[in-house]
């Protein structure tokens, strides 16, 4: 296809950081250039260590730089940007993006908004409340699971909602337990992952199980409070913080464990079991739309750090791994190209060409 046939739309994300978010947004960038006829170019309003996917990729990308995700001057900056590559479509990841997307669209009135959602259940805070409010005025949500389309469905029921998955890169490689971990958590160490519980499984799990190697991956505002735990307890489990290629160490992992209190459409489940890493997982309206509910390694968010535990153990015992091999079906159409296809359909249904 001639170069001059694309068409140029706008991905406009809040960092680069090493969210899941983060991570399809330019998984998704990749694909859509490499499998449509749109051209992606993204605009953050900060940076992080993902931003070198983007330079790996050739994918033309902008960084604001601005110290707050919630500084108004972002919004004008969307609209020149928008201009400058001649796109009339902005797709948004993560709420500050959303909110800036929405204020363009009121200066910028030939502006087509597609807001993404990667989560199903928020706080009823001032931010919050106007993003829902926000929202209204999109063309298009686009939800990771379905807990997401229910969430916006019972919301803003005449605005249309659709649902596409994440993007699931293929495992063939065999495991090489020396770069895993018996067993992994991988996430941001926030509230909503349930970390401080979690955690409290891994040391428990670990005392038992003095000869299996665990470790927690990520960041986030309860780092400090995680490693205080961890070192009180003189624990074996190790706190790695940020990796850069964690979806290599739960691939090389025997066991990923998460006890998040909900989700979207959660990347490292999917990413476990593309590889045959057996998750355990907290029993979510969001883990049970991958695994079912007979899943049988599933953890109760009442359950005690001994309970988890022992759902971790169970995953060790014979045979475990047949209930991984039976999920298998479920992410064979979470290929880059079959994601980037769904995406490039809604994106057909825009009015494209012109100024802003």
């Amino acid at each position: 296809m001639d170069s001059g046939a694309f068409i140029p739309i706008v991905f406009f994300i809040a960092d680069f950081g090493d969210g899941g978010a983060q991570k399809q947004c330019l998984l998704l960038a990749k694909a859509i250039n490499e499998h449509s006829y749109f051209r992606v170019h993204v605009l953050a309003i900060r940076g992080g260590p993902r931003e070198k996917l983007l330079v790996e990729n050739d994918i033309p990308y902008k960084v604001l730089g601005l110290k707050s995700g919630f500084d108004p001057r972002a919004a004008i900056a969307l609209k020149r940007y928008m201009d400058s590559v001649q796109a009339t479509t902005v797709v948004s990841w993560l709420h500050s993006a959303d909110v800036h997307s929405f204020l363009a669209s009121k200066f910028a009135r030939r502006l087509q908004w597609v807001m993404t959602e990667r989560d199903s259940k928020y706080p009823d805070t001032l931010r919050y409340v106007f993003r829902a409010y926000a929202a209204r005025f999109s063309n298009v949500i686009v939800a990771n699971s379905r807990a997401g389309v229910s969430l916006w469905k019972n919301r803003l029921p005449n605005t249309l909602v659709e649902q596409v998955g994440n993007i699931v890169p293929r495992r063939t490689d065999k495991k090489n337990i020396q770069a895993g971990y018996d067993v992994v958590m991988v996430c941001r160490l926030e509230e909503q992952k349930n970390v401080v519980n979690a955690v409290e499984a891994l040391i428990h799990f670990s005392q038992t199980n003095p000869d299996r190697r665990v470790a927690v991956i990520g960041d986030g505002s309860l780092r400090l409070q995680i490693e205080a735990m961890l070192s009180k307890s003189e624990s074996k489990v190790k706190m790695l913080g940020y990796v850069e290629n964690a979806a290599e160490v739960i691939a090389n992992s025997s066991v990923l464990f998460s006890l998040s209190r909900h989700e979207g459409l959660p990347n490292v489940v999917l990413e476990a079991l593309s590889a045959e890493t057996i998750p355990v997982l907290s029993c979510i309206p969001e883990h049970i739309e991958i695994v079912g509910a007979q899943y049988p390694f599933l953890v109760n968010l009442s359950d005690s750090a001994s309970e988890a535990g022992a759902a971790i153990e169970r995953a060790f015992r014979d045979g475990a791994i047949d209930a991984v091999k039976q999920l298998e079906p479920l992410i064979e159409d979470l290929t880059a190209e079959v994601i980037a296809r769904k995406y490039a359909k809604i994106l057909s249904t825009m009015k494209h060409g012109g100024r802003l």
